[in-house]
Protein backbone atom coordinates (compact mmCIF):
# COMPACT_ATOMS: atom_id res chain seq x y z
CA UNK A 1 0.00 0.00 0.00
CA UNK A 2 1.68 3.18 -1.20
CA UNK A 3 -1.06 5.73 -0.55
CA UNK A 4 -1.55 7.12 2.94
CA UNK A 5 -5.11 6.78 4.23
CA UNK A 6 -6.74 8.14 7.35
CA UNK A 7 -6.39 7.70 10.28
CA UNK A 8 -2.67 6.90 9.91
CA UNK A 9 0.05 9.51 10.41
CA UNK A 10 2.55 7.88 8.04
CA UNK A 11 2.95 5.16 5.43
CA UNK A 12 5.33 3.42 7.82
CA UNK A 13 2.66 3.24 10.53
CA UNK A 14 0.10 2.09 7.96
CA UNK A 15 2.43 -0.67 6.71
CA UNK A 16 3.11 -1.93 10.24
CA UNK A 17 -0.66 -2.00 10.80
CA UNK A 18 -1.14 -4.06 7.64
CA UNK A 19 1.51 -6.59 8.71
CA UNK A 20 -0.19 -7.01 12.09
CA UNK A 21 -3.70 -7.46 10.72
CA UNK A 22 -2.39 -9.92 8.12
CA UNK A 23 -1.68 -12.15 11.13
CA UNK A 24 -5.33 -11.80 12.19
CA UNK A 25 -4.98 -9.42 15.14
CA UNK A 26 -7.48 -6.71 15.99
CA UNK A 27 -5.66 -3.38 15.74
CA UNK A 28 -6.97 0.07 16.57
CA UNK A 29 -5.01 2.89 14.90
CA UNK A 30 -4.56 6.27 16.60
CA UNK A 31 -6.03 5.09 19.90
CA UNK A 32 -6.84 7.95 22.26
CA UNK A 33 -6.35 7.49 26.00
CA UNK A 34 -5.66 9.91 28.85
CA UNK A 35 -5.44 12.81 26.42
CA UNK A 36 -2.72 11.07 24.38
CA UNK A 37 -2.66 9.08 21.17
CA UNK A 38 -1.02 5.70 20.65
CA UNK A 39 -0.08 4.81 17.07
CA UNK A 40 -1.55 1.30 17.17
CA UNK A 41 -3.24 -0.76 19.88
CA UNK A 42 -3.43 -4.52 19.44
CA UNK A 43 -6.53 -5.71 21.27
CA UNK A 44 -6.92 -9.20 22.68
CA UNK A 45 -9.83 -10.61 24.68
CA UNK A 46 -8.50 -9.36 28.02
CA UNK A 47 -5.14 -7.75 27.19
CA UNK A 48 -3.92 -5.04 24.85
CA UNK A 49 -0.56 -3.81 23.67
CA UNK A 50 0.46 -0.32 22.58
CA UNK A 51 2.65 -0.20 19.46
CA UNK A 52 4.62 2.94 18.69
CA UNK A 53 6.06 3.39 15.20
CA UNK A 54 9.13 5.58 15.43
CA UNK A 55 9.67 7.12 12.01
CA UNK A 56 13.27 8.09 11.29
CA UNK A 57 12.34 11.58 10.11
CA UNK A 58 9.98 12.48 12.97
CA UNK A 59 11.68 10.67 15.83
CA UNK A 60 15.12 12.19 16.21
CA UNK A 61 16.90 12.63 19.56
CA UNK A 62 14.73 15.58 20.65
CA UNK A 63 11.45 13.84 19.86
CA UNK A 64 12.66 10.60 21.42
CA UNK A 65 12.73 12.20 24.88
CA UNK A 66 9.15 13.43 24.48
CA UNK A 67 8.05 10.01 23.21
CA UNK A 68 9.62 8.18 26.15
CA UNK A 69 8.14 10.66 28.63
CA UNK A 70 4.66 10.13 27.11
CA UNK A 71 5.21 6.37 27.19
CA UNK A 72 6.21 6.47 30.88
CA UNK A 73 3.08 8.47 31.71
CA UNK A 74 0.90 5.87 29.99
CA UNK A 75 2.82 2.96 31.53
CA UNK A 76 1.90 4.38 34.94
CA UNK A 77 -1.72 3.99 33.80
CA UNK A 78 -1.15 0.30 33.01
CA UNK A 79 -0.16 0.40 29.34
CA UNK A 80 2.53 -1.92 27.97
CA UNK A 81 4.47 -0.66 24.94
CA UNK A 82 6.38 -2.16 22.05
CA UNK A 83 8.33 0.19 19.77
CA UNK A 84 9.57 -0.29 16.23
CA UNK A 85 12.02 1.92 14.30
CA UNK A 86 11.31 2.70 10.68
CA UNK A 87 14.86 1.85 9.55
CA UNK A 88 14.64 -1.60 11.18
CA UNK A 89 11.26 -2.28 9.60
CA UNK A 90 12.41 -1.43 6.09
CA UNK A 91 15.71 -3.27 6.49
CA UNK A 92 13.91 -6.56 7.22
CA UNK A 93 10.16 -6.42 7.90
CA UNK A 94 9.76 -10.00 9.07
CA UNK A 95 12.77 -9.94 11.40
CA UNK A 96 11.78 -6.55 12.84
CA UNK A 97 8.38 -7.94 13.89
CA UNK A 98 9.58 -11.24 15.42
CA UNK A 99 9.79 -9.79 18.95
CA UNK A 100 6.28 -8.39 18.58
CA UNK A 101 4.82 -11.82 17.80
CA UNK A 102 6.65 -13.29 20.82
CA UNK A 103 5.43 -10.52 23.13
CA UNK A 104 1.84 -10.92 21.94
CA UNK A 105 2.02 -14.65 22.62
CA UNK A 106 3.54 -14.06 26.07
CA UNK A 107 0.76 -11.60 26.92
CA UNK A 108 -1.98 -13.97 25.72
CA UNK A 109 -3.03 -11.72 22.87
CA UNK A 110 -4.08 -14.04 20.08
CA UNK A 111 -5.14 -13.45 16.48
CA UNK A 112 -8.90 -13.22 16.04
CA UNK A 113 -8.82 -14.55 12.50
CA UNK A 114 -6.52 -15.18 9.59
CA UNK A 115 -8.38 -12.77 7.30
CA UNK A 116 -6.07 -10.55 5.25
CA UNK A 117 -8.89 -8.36 3.99
CA UNK A 118 -9.64 -6.04 6.92
CA UNK A 119 -10.77 -2.44 6.52
CA UNK A 120 -8.36 0.01 8.21
CA UNK A 121 -11.12 2.41 9.22
CA UNK A 122 -13.31 -0.17 10.98
CA UNK A 123 -10.83 -3.03 11.54
CA UNK A 124 -13.55 -5.44 10.43
CA UNK A 125 -13.27 -8.13 7.83
CA UNK A 126 -14.57 -6.89 4.49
Amino acid sequence: MDELVKPFDSLFEQRVYMKIIEKGYKVIPQFETYGRRIDLVIQGKTERLAVECDGDYWHGPEQHEDDISRQRDLERCGWVFWRIRESSFYRNQDASLENLWKLLEERGINPLSKSTDIDATTNKAA
